[in-house]
């Protein structure tokens, strides 16, 4: 799918490296495009571009089975009460249950969020368990969030069975150790689960 200012053609891949073949063949000039999103079932580079799958972002149950749980937090990082570094923080949450990639995350009054506002889509692990957002945290800091603040359905964190996370608040602080500067190291620091 290739997206040129409110103009949306689908391609296919095999078409689309087949156009590039022969106009290389014919040496015409190159064409610069800006704002292009191509969108295809495979992960394929080629000189300057970039193609990969679309996102999947699932929609919620429409209406939630009476017997279905609430997701819960099984665990977070940083961990609640924690200290880590400052600089480059992934935050990673992990649940109980498959979530639809979305969700709010507020300041815990009368701590400050280092990753305010909603997060969507998120970076989602493949089993739709662990959400992860990057955030830049100031050393000698002390922090704190929650998720869900409100518990509601449209902004808050809901599982694929279409019920809605509680609330959970999460505090942590800042060392005055070296900062983290890459996310590479910030996502080394973090436990994976």
């Amino acid at each position: 799918m290739v997206r040129l200012k409110g103009l949306t053609v689908t391609l296919s891949v095999a078409a689309f490296l087949a156009s590039q073949s022969l106009a290389r063949s014919q040496a015409q000039p190159t064409t610069r495009l800006s704002g292009v999103t191509v969108e295809a079932h495979l992960r394929i580079k080629l000189d300057g571009l970039t193609v990969r799958p679309p996102r999947r972002c699932l929609p919620p149950l429409a209406k939630p089975y009476a017997d279905t749980p609430k997701p819960k937090v099984v665990s977070t990082f940083p961990a609640p009460g924690s200290k880590i570094s400052p600089g480059i923080l992934v935050l990673r949450v992990t649940f109980d249950l498959p979530m639809i990639c979305a969700g709010r995350m507020t300041d815990a009054k009368p701590l400050r969020s280092p990753c305010t506002g909603t997060v969507s889509p998120a970076r989602l692990s493949f089993d739709r368990k662990i959400f992860w957002t990057a955030c830049r945290v100031k050393k000698d800091t002390k922090y704190g969030l929650e998720l869900n603040d409100g518990g509601d359905r449209q902004h808050g964190f809901v599982s694929l069975a279409g019920k809605v996370a509680d609330p959970y608040p999460l505090t942590f602080e800042t060392s005055d150790d070296a900062p983290v500067n890459t996310v590479k190291a910030a996502l080394d620091r973090a436990p994976k689960r």
